[in-house]
Formats: C-alpha cells, structure tokens, sequence
C-alpha cells in the first residue's frame, strides 16, 4: 500500500468526520449514526502523523516541508473555527466581538521569539508571513453577526506543525548535525509553542507525542504499528469502544505500507498540494453551509 492510497484513506474519514459535526450540530441524524460516523473519522489521525514522519524522512527540503505545514494552519484556521465552534450551532445572536486568548504583552514578545527563531533557523521568505499570521489567530478570537470565525480550538495543522518541529529537534541532536547551543535553542522555543497551545491544538499533547513515537520507530513498520495501536488504545478506550476499533484500522494500514510514493507522477505536484489544499477547502465548505442555510 503505498503513500498516495493512505493519503486517500486518510481524507476520506476526514471529511466523514467533519460532515456528522455539522450534520449532528442542526439535528439532523441519529445519535448512534453520529457515533459512527466520527468513529470513522478516528482513522485519519494516526495516518496523517504516519505520513507526515514518513514525509519528514523522505522530503529533500524539510524547511518547505514545515512552511507548507505553517501556511495551512493559517489558512485552515477560521474554516475550522466555522466548523467546531459550538456557538456557530443553536440559537445564534447578533454579537459581533473580538477578544484575546492572552495577555497581549506577554503574547508579544513570545511571538517574537518564536519568529525570530524561524528566522534563524527554516525560512526568510514568505512563510514568515504565514507563521506571523497562525499566531495572529492563535490569539484572537472572532465573532461576527453571532458565528464565531476564530475559536479557542486550533486546528490538526497546528499539531502537526509542532510534532514536525519536535521531531527536527530530536533528529539534529541525535544525529549530531546541531551542537547543544542550537539544540537548546530550537527545544527552548518548541517547549514554548507547545506549552501555549497544548490545550488548543487538536488531540493535544498526546497529538506530538504520537508523532515522536512514530517517528523513534520509523526503521521497524511492525514498532510503528504497535506504537499507534497503543496510542488508540491509551487516547480512546475510556471514550467509546467505537473510536477505539476504528482507530486500531489505522494500525493495520501503517503495517500495509509498501514504501512507495504510488499516485499518478505526471501530475505529482498537483497532487501533492491537492492533499493539503481540501482540508481548508472542505471545511469551508461545510461550515459556510452551516452558516448560510
């Protein structure tokens, strides 16, 4: 099984997952079709930190790779709020408000910092731009006319932005191609984003820590597969039994994995940006419909 067909594994339950949201948020189908439906949905995660280690070893350019990851959480961002902000379902007022999540000051000069580093150490072009504006959103909160367009919630991309870093730093420590300085430069700053945003970002701290794991297994398929049955098991056996058989899936599909690329070549770019580009673009989809209808 290769890359491209988890890709598409992986979008599919995705989308199924975020359609119950809406659909369960105006009361339209039943409480255990709910339950399955974002079940399924359980089995995009594990693959999608599969990927991304499996990407992050395989990439030619890990600093593109993480600005591509930072530009879609900004983009993502307030498709996703549209989406899973309980205030956008139920009755809904004619508030119109903005807010911070943090002491803007503080959250200031932490941005600074966090710039700064990205500076030094991936990109000086136009992905700082991107990167200023997810921690634009990471400390406003909107709402419009009653729906709130920036929530408290953050969005996969973020999870995953910062699991790719995690990994990077651990990767240059242990293979020695950053000295201590750096190292504790790089962990400085990521110990920061995570602590600010662990309660935000999707699946949490629980999120990168699967990640890690992914990715300190990466040499044994069979390591990997233990590594996401156990994180199934340890993030959903005390919500519903249902999350937990359906998330186990994605264990089987990580062992499934041939080690090739697959998909169409002549088109390889395309699709690439394909697989980032219909998370934002779904979700929009979705939460305008819940907006306008």
């Amino acid at each position: 099984m290769s890359a491209f067909v988890l890709k598409i594994i992986a979008v599919v339950p995705t989308v199924v997952d975020h359609l119950a949201v809406v659909l369960y948020g105006r009361n339209f189908p039943s409480w255990n079709m709910y339950l399955y439906m974002r079940a399924f949905g359980r089995l995009a995660f594990p693959l999608y930190c599969f990927l991304l280690v499996n990407g992050f070893e395989k990439t030619s350019n890990r600093k593109k790779y993480l600005s591509r990851l930072v530009m879609f959480a900004a983009l993502s961002q307030i498709p996703f709020a549209m989406v899973f902000s309980d205030m956008n379902y139920g009755e809904i007022s004619a508030t119109t408000a903005l807010s911070f999540n943090y002491d803007i000051w503080l959250y200031l000069l932490f941005s600074l910092c966090v710039v700064a580093a990205y500076l030094l150490f991936c990109n000086r072009d136009i992905s700082v731009l991107w990167l200023c504006l997810a921690l634009l959103f990471g400390q406003l909160r909107a709402q419009v006319a009653g729906y709130e367009y920036l929530s408290w919630e953050l969005s996969v991309f973020y999870t995953l932005s910062l699991g790719f870093v995690t990994i990077w730093i651990i990767e240059g420590w242990t293979s020695k191609r950053v000295g201590l300085t750096g190292t504790l430069i790089r962990a400085a700053v990521a110990i920061m984003l995570i602590w600010v945003f662990e309660g935000r970002i999707d699946y949490s701290l629980l999120g990168i820590v699967l990640i890690v794991a992914l990715y300190l297994c990466r040499h044994d398929r069979t390591a990997q597969m233990a590594a996401v049955g156990l994180w199934c098991f340890a993030y959903y056996s005390n919500v519903a039994v249902q999350l937990f058989y359906f998330s186990f899936v994605a264990a089987l599909l990580v062992r499934l994995y041939n080690g090739e690329k697959g998909g169409p070549a002549k088109h390889s770019a395309l699709v690439k940006w394909g697989f980032y580009v219909i998370y934002p673009v779904h979700l929009l989809a979705l939460g305008a419909a819940n907006i306008l209808f």
